[in-house]
């Protein structure tokens, strides 16, 4: 059996073995003074001093308090630092995965998953898990101290029934594993439909259909409130059958045994037998802890095991082969034999999406370094698809992708990426300044650097024009910038990046006649240091390529001009 993908950092594990620690140390002291309580209350009766007892009493009540707050600091603490660690783990891999892996899941339910998500597992882990294991090992703590300090025989009889307690446990885990599920998909659903309708709000409102969204949002509300009613119903059924069966039980046969022991004179008569009769009660209480814990944080267990599934599962999504768990692989790229000194090769590629037909057919293609290559075709004909291959984000299903002489493989998809800049159709300008949106490739840039670049695509005029120069606001999504403007800055952050692939999937098909020249223009002038491939379908963007191909029914023709 394959081994499971480890959700905590070393630093995690040390705090749930601490809990688990620190859990039997405090139901080792509740047991003694539980004990040292009966022989007190027995010298009470007797008229013995009991100053010592007394302070006996206090010191164990002290120590347990003391305990009981360091487990729940150390709990609260990993809690915090390994939802963080986690998170960042689980970007990192988003990042690593790429937008072609990853165009199925909706960015609700990653949002989901990587807040709330993260805490319920983290707060099962360090604060549930560690309890609980305690709690487990706890009976057979409590009934060695009955058996060594109490009474032997009625600690073998309630032995007895621990059996029962990872029985109760496993059976109910089963049971409930469905609900939680389930009620986790109805989470991750609207978390996806509310952040849909805040994107297309403005959509929304042009087309009168806001109010009709609304009802549909309010509709998988009900349906997820109802889905986490379940999950409670669930939670309280199995209080109910903990309280009235196994607690019931335990406790009847408890207060049996006690006064069985009590009739027959095991225990004495008169005073003395305050003592073990406390001690008895006393710690077949404690017994209960398990069962308590349980009840008490079943739904805390329920919904971290959900989503602990639910983020595996994404870890060991692949780019390619199964099982790969992304944030921990590395980069083994090999330099593989090729006869051409091509710094770009496509031999026999093709590519299908699952159960689909080939979007690309048996791609045959050269490119030499600083060469500037255009490919045309219709809307639907496979451009933005064999870009994304070019970037590493998809794999081919047959053929080969040679790239500096390296192949795509699965384990060198990331290698891949961090070759080339991808400036897209829809190009995303982050909220901030244009100094930051460009020095997010280049954090420690020089501002003639920046503005080298921003010479490059003809922008920097334009934002010496701006008050504020390169510190200027570009709103969100970069709505204050136009939309010429904001394709240029994109170019200027991939010429930041410094990679020698320049890969263009039609950065002029939304943007004013007068910033597609200055673009085409200023692609001239970067092909000269770079390898560019531009994706379009408008012919003035052709003009300056060194050679153009056209895309068809997923095979490529050179275009002679």
């Amino acid at each position: 059996m394959a081994k499971k993908l480890s959700l905590s950092r070393p630093a995690g594990t040390v705090a749930i073995i601490a809990s688990v620690i620190l859990t039997l140390s405090s139901v080792a002291l509740a047991a003694g003074f539980l004990i040292l309580l009966g022989y007190t209350l027995s010298h009470a009766f007797s008229g013995m001093s009991l100053s010592g007892a007394l302070g006996g009493l206090i010191f164990l009540a002290v120590v347990l308090g003391g305990c009981e707050a360091t487990r729940i600091s150390i709990e609260q603490h990993s809690i915090y630092k390994e939802q963080l660690a986690l998170q960042s783990r689980l970007l990192r891999n988003y990042f690593r995965q790429g937008p072609g892996v990853l165009a199925s899941r909706s960015a609700g339910s990653l949002i989901d998953m990587m807040t709330s998500g993260t805490e319920k597992i983290q707060r099962y882990r360090q604060a549930f898990l560690g309890s609980m294991i305690g709690a487990m090992l706890s009976p057979l703590l409590v009934l060695t101290l009955m058996a060594l300090l109490v009474d032997p025989w009625c600690a073998l009889v309630l032995l007895g029934f621990m059996p029962l307690v990872p029985a109760i446990i496993f059976g109910f885990s089963k049971i409930t594993r469905k609900v939680s599920s389930g009620s986790r998909r109805q989470r991750n659903q609207l978390a996806a439909s509310y952040l849909d309708a805040l994107s297309g709000l403005e959509t929304l409102t042009l087309l009168g259909a806001a109010d009709l969204k609304g009802q549909q949002l309010a509709q998988v509300g009900e349906e997820n409130r109802l889905s986490t009613m379940r999950l409670l119903a669930a939670n309280q059924l199995i209080l109910l059958v903990i309280d009235l069966g196994f607690n019931l039980l335990l406790l009847t046969t408890g207060f049996a045994l006690t006064l069985w022991k009590v009739i027959n004179g095991s225990w004495g008569s008169d005073i003395t037998v305050i003592a073990p009769v406390v001690s008895m009660l006393g710690l077949t209480l404690l017994l209960l802890e398990p069962m308590n814990k349980i009840g008490s944080f079943f739904y805390v267990g329920m919904a971290g095991m959900a989503n602990q599934r639910l983020v595996r599962a994404f870890l060991t999504g692949k780019t390619s082969s199964p099982g790969q768990d992304l944030d921990a692989s590395s980069d083994k790229t090999q330099v593989v034999p090729h006869p051409s000194d091509s710094f770009l090769s496509l031999q026999g590629l093709s590519f299908a999406y699952p159960g689909g037909d080939p979007v690309l057919q048996n791609l045959d293609l050269e490119i030499k370094n600083r060469e500037w290559v255009a490919i045309a075709g219709a809307s639907g004909a496979g451009k933005s698809t064999l870009i994304e291959v070019l970037k590493g984000n998809l794999l081919p299903s047959q053929g080969a992708y040679y790239l500096q002489g390296r192949a795509l493989e699965a384990n060198s998809s990331a290698w891949f990426s961090d070759q080339s800049a991808l400036v897209q159709q829809h190009t995303w300008i982050f909220t901030g300044t244009i100094r930051s949106n460009l020095m997010m490739v280049a954090p420690r840039a020089s501002e003639d650097r920046l503005w080298e670049c921003l010479e490059k695509v003809r922008l920097a005029a334009e934002v010496r024009a701006f008050a504020q120069g390169l510190d200027t606001p570009v709103g969100e999504d970069g709505y204050a910038l136009s939309g010429g403007q904001a394709q240029r800055l994109s170019l200027a952050r991939a010429l930041l990046s410094q990679r020698q692939l320049l890969l263009l999937d039609e950065p002029t098909s939304q943007i004013d006649l007068e910033s597609e020249a200055a673009i085409t223009k200023a692609l001239a002038e970067i092909a000269k240091e770079k390898t560019i491939v531009l994706l379009t379908h408008r012919a003035s963007a052709l003009e300056f390529a060194d050679r153009v191909l056209y895309l068809q029914d997923g095979a490529l023709k050179e275009v002679k001009r």
